[in-house]
């Protein structure tokens, strides 16, 4: 079981809807969830978008909508939603990009990349750090003499 997105978390809270619950679908690319904010970052609706291909187009569909509590979303929040769709239609290059990492990494399993996610940063932080105080050689002498 994937735990909430923290992000995910606050825009079921604030809007009293179940957006948490998509983790998974975000995680693995079936769903993108979508936090429309007005002035001063008040929200105003959840959108879900599924980016999928059909005849060899990256296009956007729109699965849900909706305002507070799960209601009808607002004029402004689908003429945002609107513009959306259309910017992102102007970047098919990206959309495929999106559709690329879907059918290749959302593909792993979560808990495989969680795994190797925390496993690299250690690693990347041990090549950083390890090669100025350390020599591969001595680190090693070193284990091996104190076993």
């Amino acid at each position: 079981q994937t735990c909430a997105l923290p992000i995910l978390k606050a825009e079921g809270a604030i809007m009293f809807n179940c957006a948490a619950t998509y983790t998974h679908q975000c995680m693995t690319g079936i769903s993108q969830i979508w936090s429309l904010q007005g002035g001063g970052g008040i929200r105003i609706s959840t959108l879900e978008t599924a980016i999928e291909e059909k005849d060899g187009v990256p296009v956007v569909r729109i699965r849900q909508h909706a305002g507070p509590r799960n209601s009808r979303p607002s004029p402004e929040a689908v003429m945002a939603v609107r513009e959306l769709r259309r910017q992102l239609a102007a970047k098919p290059d990206i959309l495929r990009q999106y559709l690329h990492w879907k059918n290749t990494t959302a593909a792993i399993p979560v808990s495989e990349r969680r795994y190797a996610a925390s496993i690299g940063v250690i690693i990347t932080a041990l090549n950083e750090v390890l090669p100025r105080h350390w020599r591969f050689d001595e680190l090693l002498a070193r284990v091996v003499s104190e076993c």
